[in-house]
């Protein structure tokens, strides 16, 4: 049984749609979704439902079915991508309705959806059938100088007579393309921010100005209509008309969606949302030579702990192919981390890319995309470094990913022994300490532990620095090499290595031999043991670790 969440269907849009109209359709998507998700995890319900998000035009299929009047609906698909990893257990399925189709034509896909017995999650109907999400390898592979397949595009420059607008022009990744954009030909830029620049911002745009570029500097919030509607008049008296958008803006909420509220959601939405939805409304007469959204490998992979930006950035996507719809100019990029520049960067991306298989984009890797993107007729592109072979799990059940499996067995590293055959067949009253010695090891991973064994057996997990992230990213980990399904709040039910390991056992059904493990022994009995094991032969790492961990719990109840 499950849940079917019909109400982001209502979310229609139209030209004329204000900012205002634009929150109050988000929150009935994101909103209600936001609030049914954490009902259905804090509900202690005996059966976990299954959740179906289901939308009314929000996606782009191929070339035949380009409308999609739903793009205000295109958030919760973003969302649903976060749901999946934060909340495995709800089995979040999204679907897409044809929105040319009758009432009754869209209830019976519906239906045939719901009770689908397959495994795909990202589907959508239109009048000829049904289509699945695929993620498909871009055909630039390579700079756009070395291209040789005959579609080389030129090199891209732009207009001395134009004025170019970088929203978040005066953080790190709008100076960077800022200086980029000069270098191309640019003469006039108009960088927006809500904040003055500081006195490394203030450094570069003189140095752009020194490179005989005029540059306007606007403090305003691109979220706010009468502030931008100032901003673009500003610039159409200036006579030099706008030849181009950037749209680079954006902030940082970070939390799991059990900790979240629709209010931290509307401050990370809005200048994705409603600034880009300005910027659409307030440009789309004007013969623009590009459109180009800053989203973010979190609407197009998922990332634990950032839905609002997931549902930010998908709205991004939809809007590009929005456009593109309506015969205007609209490119959205996926951009996986940046390294030194960008508020990602302050916060440590690097590392989060690092724990989810991901790398990290160089300044001149995302100048260098930009062209070669901005050059290409593509709506809609991630650049994301992946380390395939860290991916080998989530390729084989995520149907999304389903093109990647040749990848896969190319880079990735021969499987290793799984952990529960080993599991399997260690004697009875090892198997304890052999659980102990993996959970150990995860805590370690998530937490930067380099020495797995300084984790005492009794001391909790937040006092070593786990938070609510940290907490979901081992419960995947435990979830994914135990083969069983655990609560997201796995470590703030059981938060220390006892505890932890006390309730996998009795989920692995694991024989009961606690008692003998924990039993005291006489100091003469154990040193004789211990001797004994000093002239056992070779054991592997994972035996190895077992009857250490062992030998230092019969220690512990000795002291």
């Amino acid at each position: 049984y499950g849940v079917v969440q019909c109400w982001t269907t209502e979310a229609g849009v139209g030209q004329g749609i204000n900012s205002e109209e634009l929150g109050s359709l988000s929150k009935l998507g994101c909103g209600t979704t936001l609030s049914l998700v954490q009902a259905l995890v804090k509900g202690g319900l005996s059966t976990v439902p299954r959740l179906w998000l289901v939308t009314n035009g929000a996606q782009a299929v191929p070339a035949h079915h380009p409308v999609i009047p739903g793009v205000a609906q295109s958030s919760v698909w973003g969302m649903g991508k976060v749901i999946s990893l934060e909340h495995p257990e709800l089995n979040c399925t999204r679907i897409d309705l044809d929105p040319e189709e009758t009432y009754e034509v869209q209830a019976d896909a519906l239906f045939k959806e719901i009770w689908s017995e397959d495994s795909e999650d990202q589907v959508a109907w239109r009048g000829d059938g049904r289509y699945v999400a695929r993620l498909v390898g871009s055909h630039h592979r390579q700079p756009v100088a070395q291209q040789a397949d005959g579609k080389t595009q030129k090199p891209l420059s732009f207009r001395s007579g134009a004025s170019y607008l970088i929203t978040g022009g005066m953080g790190g990744l709008g100076l960077l393309v800022a200086n980029w954009m000069v270098s191309k030909g640019a003469k006039h830029l108009v960088l927006l921010g809500r904040r003055s620049p500081d006195d490394a911002g203030i450094k570069k745009i003189t140095e752009l100005e020194m490179a005989g570029a005029s540059v306007v500097v606007e403090i305003a919030d691109v979220s706010d209509w009468e502030s931008i509607t100032g901003v673009l008049q500003r610039i159409d008296e200036s006579n030099r008309p706008l030849g181009g958008v950037i749209h680079s803006a954006g902030m940082l909420s970070d939390g799991v969606l059990q900790n979240q509220s629709w209010s931290s959601f509307e401050r990370v939405m809005a200048p994705k949302v409603q600034g880009a939805w300005h910027l659409h409304q307030l440009s789309q007469n004007q013969p623009l030579d590009f459109f180009v959204l800053f989203s973010s490998a979190a609407s197009l992979l998922g990332s634990p702990g950032q839905g609002n930006h997931s549902c930010a950035n998908a709205f991004l996507d939809g809007l590009a192919h929005y456009r593109r719809t309506m015969g205007l100019p609209g490119l959205s990029i996926h951009w996986g981390a940046v390294s030194q520049v960008g508020e990602a960067a302050e916060r440590g991306a690097d590392v989060r890319a690092s724990k989810q298989g991901m790398g990290v984009i160089s300044p001149a890797q995302v100048l260098e995309s930009l062209e070669l993107l901005m050059s290409g007729s593509d709506v809609e592109v991630g650049v994301v470094p992946i380390d395939w072979s860290l991916w080998q799990e989530r390729v084989t059940q995520w149907r999304f990913l389903a093109d990647w499996q040749e990848t896969i067995l190319e880079v990735a590293e021969p499987s290793k022994s799984d952990f529960l055959l080993k599991l399997e067949a260690t004697q009875p009253n090892e198997r304890r300490l052999l659980l102990v010695a993996h959970v150990r090891r995860q805590v370690a991973n998530v937490l930067g532990i380099s020495h797995p064994e300084s984790i005492a057996l009794e001391t909790g997990f937040f006092d070593l620095g786990m938070d609510s992230l940290t907490s979901v990213e081992l419960r995947n980990k435990l979830q994914s090499s135990l083969k069983r399904s655990l609560p997201s709040s796995l470590a703030f039910s059981y938060s220390t290595i006892n505890q932890l390991v006390d309730y996998l056992a009795q989920k692995l059904n694991l024989t009961d031999t606690q008692q003998e493990d924990t039993e005291l022994r006489s100091l003469d009995s154990y040193e004789e043991k211990s001797s004994e094991l000093s002239d056992t032969s070779p054991r592997t790492e994972f035996e190895l670790e077992a009857s250490l961990l062992k030998e230092l719990e019969e220690l512990e109840n000795l002291i």
